[in-house]
């Protein structure tokens, strides 16, 4: 987005236009002074908020004053890179808008509004951006020995919401329709072939000289309508160079391009009051102009309002698209899939800050566009790209894995080493016998009683539990005695300390070897 503000003109009556609008082109900031107009209203506050001064300052990509030339204004906002990038087989559109007579189509097409004054001729110092940019296109197409360039272009204009080819002999309402692989387009306008750069200054000068233009105070030679110059570049390799053949298996520049270059001066917008127009085509013109652009504000709102970050619609929201055929035939270039270049022009008179401000404010909203330029191919070739895509996705996926399994494998080499390295040293000194002893030991696990296996001798059966007295004590019974008398004769310790506490690390050989008696079940009627 850039903004250009044009020089200040003397009038022919002699008074002098105060400015009110400073261009810094360094830091590219605009700032505008507006003063408050008097108020309807009586009172001591009305007559001090009258001729109150307030600056606003806005920021852009680019932004040239009045003493700016055509030259500085086509490399400041890189048109010679948005041409090659058509080339390349990208959606481009350069278009202009602001107020009537603020210097747009001087800008685009020179002062003459024609484009150039005599196709074949050299560029002017005066000559605009289609000139300029036509001349880049054709130079750059004469250098490429690795593709051929097809050029073909259609040019019409839309007037009172009416579709007209500049190029017919007796133009006629056309209809745009929407297709489902084309999108929005204009059916039956001429697409004329433009082989070389003076059949394409040739082709500019006729549309533009047949687009309608009136007058009115602002603008002596005012455009009624809003012109849309594109120009359709297909590209193709040139396989008899060698190096396309080289890299075509890994690039899109060894397919077919469709690459689009579009111009657009919109229509200035306009009060009746201050354009001084009464009569009914006049009132008419006015209300057409003012309607679509302000269709193209809201698409402008809208997509700002998607691309920001911190906004509440981010990433989705509608777009009304369909409000106006403006709107519908400029898809391609505000959506996002392309790439576009918004020159905002603006007065520099005191009387006009207002509109000034709104031209800012609509350019400001375009700075929050975000879009993703994609390349438009044949559906085949790019059914083919996609797979190469996806081939090159996956072997970068294939190259991190391995050598994510590369780096696992030495450090396990790495740590084996080091094993070995600690285990020869505790070797020599003598304190390893042998590398089992690095390994931690095995948990101890306390191993429930089980029943010997038939014919094993080195465990003791375990006896029976003889039958339950109902005596009180058991001081002196048989099972006790026997109990005690096998003790003695298994030459085993009590499991019982001194303190009379058991000996747990008798617990559990005398429970292996001597078959610790179990603790009695309760009685059925005990448990609850």
């Amino acid at each position: 987005v850039a903004v250009r503000v044009r020089p200040i003109i003397s009038s022919t009556d002699g008074e002098e236009e105060s400015p009110a609008v400073t261009c810094d082109t360094d830091a590219k900031r605009v700032q505008v002074l507006t003063t408050t107009k008097p108020s309807t209203t009586h009172g001591p506050t009305a007559m001090r908020a009258a001729g109150k001064t307030s600056a606003r300052q806005f920021e852009f990509d680019a932004c040239l004053d009045g003493n700016s030339t055509q030259e500085e204004l086509f490399q400041s906002v890189n048109i010679p890179a948005l041409v090659e990038s058509a080339l390349e087989g990208y959606s481009v559109t350069i278009f202009a808008f602001g107020q009537t007579g603020a210097g747009k189509t001087f800008s685009l097409s020179g002062p003459s509004g024609k484009g150039m004054s005599k196709p074949g001729e050299s560029l002017k110092p005066s000559d605009g951006i289609i000139a300029r940019a036509l001349s880049h296109l054709y130079t750059s197409i004469e250098q490429d020995v690795e593709s051929t360039h097809a050029v073909k272009g259609n040019f019409y204009e839309i007037y009172n919401e009416q579709v007209r080819d500049l190029l017919a002999d007796k133009p006629s309402p056309l209809a745009v329709r929407n297709d489902s692989r084309l999108g929005f387009y204009v059916d039956g306008v001429q697409t004329r072939s433009c082989d070389s750069l003076q059949v394409a200054e040739q082709t500019v000068i006729q549309s533009l000289t047949n687009r309608i233009v009136g007058a009115h105070k602002l603008n002596r030679s005012s455009n009624r309508s809003h012109c849309m110059l594109t120009f359709h570049i297909e590209s193709s390799p040139n396989m008899a160079a060698s190096k396309v053949a080289s890299r075509a298996s890994t690039s899109a520049m060894g397919m077919r391009r469709f690459g689009k270059l579009c111009f657009v001066d919109l229509a200035g917008s306009e009060r009746l009051k201050e354009t001084g127009g009464s009569e009914p085509g006049q009132v008419r013109e006015t209300g057409n102009i003012n309607r679509s652009l302000f269709a193209l504000g809201k698409v402008i709102s809208a997509l700002s309002d998607r691309g920001g970050k911190g906004s509440a619609k981010a990433g989705h929201g509608h777009v009304p698209f369909r409000e106006s055929k403006l709107t519908q035939l400029l898809i391609d270039s505000l959506r996002g899939t392309g790439k576009a270049l918004m020159l905002a022009c603006c007065s520099p008179l005191l009387g006009h800050s207002e509109e000034t401000l709104n031209t800012l404010h609509f350019a400001s909203l375009a700075l929050h566009v975000s879009s993703e330029p994609v390349l438009l191919l044949d559906p085949q070739d790019q059914l083919v790209l996609d797979l190469r895509n996806v081939i090159k996705e996956l072997r970068a996926e294939n190259a991190k894995l391995a050598a994510m399994v590369e780096t696992m494998s030495v450090r396990g080499s790495l740590a084996s080493s080091a094993t070995d390295s600690v285990a020869g040293s505790l070797a020599s000194t003598g304190k390893l016998a042998s590398l089992k002893e690095l390994e931690p030991p095995e948990p101890a696990v306390k191993q429930a009683w089980a029943a010997p296996a038939p014919g094993d001798s080195s465990t003791p059966p375990r006896p029976k539990a003889p039958p339950r007295s109902d005596a009180g004590s058991n001081e002196g019974s048989p099972t006790r005695q026997s109990l005690e008398s096998h003790r003695a004769n298994s030459d085993i310790s009590s499991p019982t300390s001194t303190s009379g506490k058991p000996n747990q690390s008798h617990v559990g050989q005398t429970k292996q070897k001597v078959g610790w008696f179990d603790p009695p079940e309760p009685e059925p009627s005990a448990v609850k």
